[in-house]
């Protein structure tokens, strides 16, 4: 203030001076001060300051300058601050060269950092006669800030409610700490600083200054340094960000502000578990719960969060009360456990709006038991003689009026209104006639089927025996009944289960499907096959004989037929006439090849039939018989002489075979050969025909046969024109490539198979396969449909729509759905395929079985989650099995199994949590070492996120630790973090804890605490 004083005390010496004497003083007015700058920029160009004088009258002597600012403590920084008080005063700034000029014109050049009004003091000395003195008068300089340089401050709210609008202050300095003003372009009309801001997602939006529109707005520095943005947050709960792009100088700021899913609700949705049934009920055990679920929507879709509800039952014996949400904008409660049933009410209003409010009813019903059910696994089933193990399982289901099993019943079985024939030895029976029902509501007793006659010779027997009858069972009142058959001849049938049998709503089951082909399990085709030999007489090479070999072959053969069902012939090629072999050329070749001493002893052993008479080059030494006996003894009486005619035994074999074998028969030749070729010439009719008498091989002229046409001539057409196959076997050494090219041929163009059998040890192997291969080729075309359109439940069939499932089909790539073979060789195969195509187009499961073979077991696997509650029939008259090329249906038997309600879930009435006592234990220069306690009342887990937020900065809360889950309940558990400050820039710091569960409002607490400084103080914020 002294410059101010020195003032004051000239003017008063001035105007004594008057009332002395008379003199010529130097007035303010007569002194001109101007500057070549209306505004000068702070750190740029000075300003030149000239002044003159008008008074002529008086010496000036010199002119001194001086240079001043007024400030405020707030704006400078300095160390006194008082809330409510700005405390204003002068200081020098900026530097005036010269300081002193004793030259008219008078100047000085004027530079300074700092912006604002400088006043500039102009002190002129001066003689007046004679007299020294001195005047003072002060010009303002305007100085305005310079270059953007970086930002002063961004204030904002980093979290607020949904929608809900906030301001964003911006200020900026330039490089001499100078706030971005818009001082100079209010005095001069120029365009201030400016800040583009742009906001995501696209549902945030600016004020434009009129209305909220769009996520870009520019806003404009204001005289006192500061830009403000009015910006409405994303009505989507989640983040925003906002990019602050200065209009010059500097890089972009980003803020991020987090929009809180706590608006107010204008809807209340309501889950209730379990859900079975409308309204949904539980039995009036005095032990089930329901649990039931409030989530609270707010407008655009986000939960609202921390908002109460006031939930009020309509029993007047309970009271209403409060319960706040959580930050997923749920609220949890249970009700129950009830003895006495009956339908309950509970209204839930939002306290936030009355008009929000949902009345929830729920049941609790009987437990007594009110019905049976009765099923057999399986319906169908082989006879007490086909397999003496075999049962089928009668299981009597007691549920209650809603479906869920009953325990403890007692049910009786009996057998009535029986369908037996004369083949019939022993009548079916019931291993127990009584049962009581078990956790699962089933009461289970077996079923054997009766016997029927199998010696074939007794008058009574049948190869088609088939019986019937119906077992009865009886609980209280009610009484079910179903029919049961059995056959002692093959025939499909079904197995299915179903785990568990007992299962919540909402779990899964997991379904198995049966096809199996043992015996009764499959119809297969009969089988007419001829077996075709080489006789001739290379056949008695090796040891032992290729014939002996072949004749024990061709026994094994006929094992692996099923006599009485399939037909066996024989035919053979060779001599024509006697066949001797002692009189053969090669005496040595019975038995060893090298001696000639075994051949009596030999023959004697292995071939009865020697010195046999063939009337022809080729015969049928057995025509097709079911009697295998027969069969077995042309097969030992064969005798091996002379040369190959292969052409004229397969003639015989395929004609035998179209003239006598059955329409429903696969029908087959099989045939062997241990050389080429010759007399009759060739099988596949390659060259000319005509009368072939010539015994050399493989010659491509050939016998024409007058009953066949010219293609025909070719037995590989000849047979397939009659639907049989040639399944061919090059046997030993002494057949040539060009003679098995041949066998390979007749096969592979006849849809059968070739075979090379280097010794007699082979034959066997392969004679086996073959007979497989004829009983695969026996197998039934099958295909299994299974619809879930409509579901039977509690004895009603209902929909199985997507707005009320009942089931639902899982894809599991491990079990669901899981196919597997497993064969009577031991083979096994699996496979897992995703159904979920077929369910979503029709609810259904669709499988194609294929050829089901003898002693195959086909099983599905797949897996179905239960929707509903009661007592639920897996397969209705929709569901079916056709096989024999979709002339025979099955149907699945029954399977049964109850969904209830989950009575395992947990929970309790009125649950609470609470975090308490949230404290720094102690720090170090890494690390603050936090504290707090917890107590929780639920059986949920509870949830620990600890974050931290620096005052000042524009980032949000920043996550720095979740604690292990804590399962419920817990009583003064304490819990301890620790957070690490080693990298953190000074500064005071808010930590936050957010602890929450499914079924209690969110618990938030924070304290605050200084980093860089002593951490020993910190103060909770409530």
């Amino acid at each position: 203030m002294g410059f101010r004083w020195g003032r004051w005390l000239s003017a008063v010496i001035i105007i004594l001076f008057f009332f002395v004497s008379t003199v010529y003083a130097l007035d303010s007015d007569e002194i001109t001060i101007v500057s070549d700058k209306g505004w000068m920029t702070a750190g740029g160009d000075p300003a030149v300051i000239e002044v003159s004088v008008s008074n002529t009258s008086v010496s000036v002597q010199s002119v001194e300058f001086e240079a001043y600012m007024v400030v405020d403590e707030e704006e400078s920084g300095g160390n006194i601050s008082l809330p409510s008080t700005t405390v204003s005063y002068p200081v020098s700034v900026g530097s005036l060269t010269p300081s002193v000029d004793t030259t008219s014109p008078w100047k000085t050049e004027f530079y300074c950092e700092k912006s604002g009004i400088a006043d500039i003091q102009v002190t002129v000395n001066y003689i007046a006669d004679g007299y020294a003195d001195s005047l003072t008068k002060e010009f303002p300089q305007k100085v305005d800030h310079a270059s953007m340089y970086s930002f002063a401050s961004v204030d904002y709210d980093y979290e607020a409610t949904v929608n809900s609008v906030i301001p964003i202050t911006i200020s900026a300095l330039d490089k001499y700490g100078n706030r971005i003003d818009s001082k100079k372009e209010e005095d001069t009309g120029g365009t201030p600083e400016s800040f583009e801001l742009i906001s995501s997602p696209d549902t945030s939006e600016f004020w434009d200054g009129s209305y909220f529109t769009g996520n870009i707005v520019d806003v404009y520095v204001n005289s006192t340094g500061y830009a403000e943005a009015l910006f409405r947050i994303s009505e989507i709960a989640g983040t925003n960000l906002v990019n602050i792009v200065p209009s010059s100088g500097i890089d972009s700021k980003i803020l991020t502000i987090t929009s809180l899913a706590d608006a107010e609700p204008v809807d209340i949705v309501v889950t209730v578990s379990p859900a079975s049934g409308d309204p949904p009920y539980l039995p009036a055990d005095g032990v089930s719960k329901f649990y039931i679920t409030y989530q609270l929507i707010d407008q655009w879709g986000n939960p609202s969060g921390n908002r109460q509800l006031y939930i009020e039952p309509t029993d007047p014996d309970e009271s209403g009360f409060f319960r706040a949400s959580n930050s997923s904008g749920k609220i949890e409660i249970s009700y129950g456990p009830q003895e006495i049933k009956g339908i309950y009410s509970l209204i839930a209003t939002s306290v936030d709006n009355s008009s929000i409010f949902r009345e929830t009813d729920i049941e609790f019903v009987s437990t007594d038991p009110t019905d049976m059910l009765l099923t057999a696994n399986p319906q169908v089933m082989p006879s007490h003689d086909v397999d003496t193990a075999f049962m089928s399982e009668l299981r009597a289901k007691v549920i209650d009026e809603k479906g869920n099993p009953v325990m403890g019943e007692t049910v009786t079985f009996s057998i009535i209104d029986g369908e037996y024939p004369d083949s019939q030895l022993a009548e079916p029976y019931l291993e127990s006639t009584s049962a009581l029902s078990d956790q699962d509501g089933l009461a289970v007793v077996n079923f054997v089927p009766g016997t029927f006659e199998t010696d074939w010779d007794a008058t009574d027997y049948s190869k088609l025996a088939n019986a019937s009858c119906q077992v009865r069972a009886q609980w209280n009142t009610t009484v079910r009944q179903i029919d049961l058959e059995w056959k002692n001849y093959p025939y499909l049938s079904v197995k299915t289960n179903v785990t568990p049998e007992t299962v919540a709503v909402n779990d899964t089951v997991t379904v198995t499907i049966q096809l199996i082909g043992d015996g009764w399990a499959l119809q297969p085709d009969p089988i007419d096959v001829m077996l075709t030999a080489d006789r001739s007489g290379s056949m008695l090479r090796d040891y032992p004989d290729r014939m002996v070999s072949l004749m024990d072959a061709l026994e094994d053969f006929g094992i692996e037929m099923k006599e009485g069902w399939d037909r066996l012939g024989l035919a053979s090629f060779g001599t024509y006439g006697n066949a001797d072999i002692i009189d053969y050329g090669n005496r040595y070749w019975a038995g060893y090849d090298n001696s000639y001493y075994d051949d009596w002893e030999y023959i004697s052993e292995h071939y009865a039939g020697n010195d046999k008479n063939y009337n022809d080059y080729a015969t049928i030494d057995l025509n097709l018989t079911e009697d295998f006996s027969d069969y077995n003894t042309e097969v030992k009486a064969l005798v091996p002489d002379g040369g190959t005619p292969m052409r004229k035994g397969l003639y015989y074999s395929i004609k035998h075979l179209r003239d006598n074998g059955r329409d429903d028969a696969v029908k087959a030749v099989v045939v062997l050969s241990d050389g080429d070729y010759n007399y009759y010439g060739d099988p596949l009719a390659r060259g000319s025909g005509g009368t072939k008498w010539d015994w050399s091989d493989m010659q491509e002229k050939y016998y024409t046969f007058s009953d066949l046409n010219s293609s025909e001539q070719d037995m590989r057409i000849f047979a397939k024109d009659n639907d049989i196959k040639i399944f061919s076997i090059a046997y030993a050494d002494g057949i040539s490539s060009e003679g098995k090219a041949v066998l390979q041929a007749l096969a592979e163009g006849t849809g059968g198979k070739y075979y090379y059998a280097p010794s007699g040890e082979d034959l066997e192997e392969i004679y086996e396969d073959i007979a497989g291969e004829l009983k695969e080729a026996a197998g039934v075309d099958t295909a299994m449909e299974l619809m879930f359109q409509d579901v039977e439940i509690n004895n009603q069939t209902v929909p199985n729509t997507g707005s009320d499932t009942i089931l639902e089909y899982v894809y599991d790539p491990e079990i669901s759905t899981l196919i597997e073979n497993r064969y009577g060789n031991g083979t096994y195969i699996s496979e897992v395929v995703d159904q979920s195509a077929w369910w979503t187009e029709n609810k259904s499961l669709h499988f194609d079985v294929g050829t089901v073979y003898l002693n195959q077991t086909w099983q599905a696997t797949y897996v179905l989650k239960v929707e509903k509650a009661g007592n639920i029939n897996l397969f209705n008259d929709s569901s079916y099995i056709t096989f024999n090329n979709g002339t025979d249906t099955l149907k699945l038997p029954d399977t049964y199994f109850t969904a209830v309600a989950d009575l395992n879930s947990t929970g309790v009435n009125f649950t609470s949590m609470d975090v308490s006592n949230f404290e720094i234990l102690s720090s170090d220069t890494d690390l603050i070492y936090l504290r707090w306690i917890l107590d929780y009342t639920g059986t949920y887990s509870v949830s620990q996120e600890l974050s931290y937020h620096r005052q000042g900065d524009e980032s949000g809360w920043i996550h720095f630790n979740t604690m292990d889950d804590v399962s419920g309940p817990v009583s003064s558990l304490s819990q301890e973090s620790s957070f690490a400050i080693r990298d953190l820039p000074p500064g005071n710091y808010n930590i936050r804890l957010t602890a929450s569960s499914p079924d209690t409002a969110d618990d938030v607490e924070e304290l605050s605490t200084i980093v860089g400084s002593s951490v020993d103080a910190y103060i909770k914020l409530e």
